[in-house]
């Protein structure tokens, strides 16, 4: 009897420790499906906070390609303009004859190798009294006095002062100045612009002198009076060296 009384406990302890050791599995199993729930959570947030900011990385990459663009689009726009503002030969075509005399030489002036001398053209025909007159950033048309000292264009002719003819081609453009609005410049027709319009087309690299700003590139000189942030006048010049903001050479800063 007692013999069978101790099996019976053996068999219920063993019972109980295999329902202790079902509990303590399924107690693992559950704690590890907590931690894998959890890691897939804290995952999936990382996978979302990387890919917010590789969204964020791109936007501003595209902003900073966009902006790089726009600036060298700009440079460029300033560098084909200065290498050639007005087609000189053309221009002289459409809109001439003109008066014109010999033009004093300035050590600022470019000076080709070839011999010549510097010339300079105005009161064009073409930009008179016609049905489209030069006027003035006012408005105001000008008077024949006032085209002669307001628009004129400076070259350099090869050869000597005897052999000159208006319409010949043998000469370079060195400068202009214009006071003056009128279709004819085409893209050199700046007066009358606003700052943010003259930004726009050239950006923001200058030099800025007060009223007077002034691009530069490869030793040709834009350079433009303001008046209430609107161009008044306008000075083109290929010159013989770099402008220095400290030392800003006075026929780019008068209107003479």
């Amino acid at each position: 009897m007692r013999h069978q009384i101790y099996i019976l406990l053996i068999s219920l302890l063993i019972i109980n420790c295999n329902n202790e050791s079902k509990e303590d599995t399924e107690s693992e199993n559950l704690f590890r499906d907590n931690i894998d729930l959890e890691s897939v959570s804290l995952n999936k947030n990382l996978l979302q906070e990387k890919t917010l900011d590789s969204i964020n990385d791109d936007s501003n990459t595209a902003k900073k390609t966009e902006q790089n663009v726009k600036i060298i689009s700009k440079t460029q726009y300033l560098k084909d303009f200065l290498s050639e503002p007005i087609n000189l030969i053309d221009f002289k075509k459409r809109y001439g004859p003109s008066n014109s005399g010999q033009l004093k030489a300035n050590k600022y002036y470019y000076k080709p190798k070839d011999e010549g001398f510097y010339y300079k053209y105005m009161l064009f025909n073409g930009l008179g009294f016609g049905k489209n007159p030069m006027r003035y950033l006012n408005g105001k048309i000008m008077s024949e006095g006032d085209l002669f000292n307001s628009f004129q264009i400076y070259v350099y002719h090869f050869g000597h002062t005897g052999s000159f003819d208006f319409y010949d081609k043998n000469e370079v453009l060195i400068g202009f100045r214009s006071a003056g609005m009128h279709e004819a410049l085409g893209k050199a027709n700046l007066t009358g612009k606003t700052l943010q319009e003259i930004e726009a087309l050239f950006g923001n690299d200058y030099i800025d002198a007060g009223n007077i700003i002034i691009y530069q590139y490869n030793n040709r000189v834009l350079s433009l009076k303001l008046k209430s942030s609107k161009v008044e006048w306008i000075k083109y010049y290929h010159q013989s060296s770099k402008v220095e903001k400290e030392k800003i050479p006075e026929h780019l800063i008068i209107f003479n």
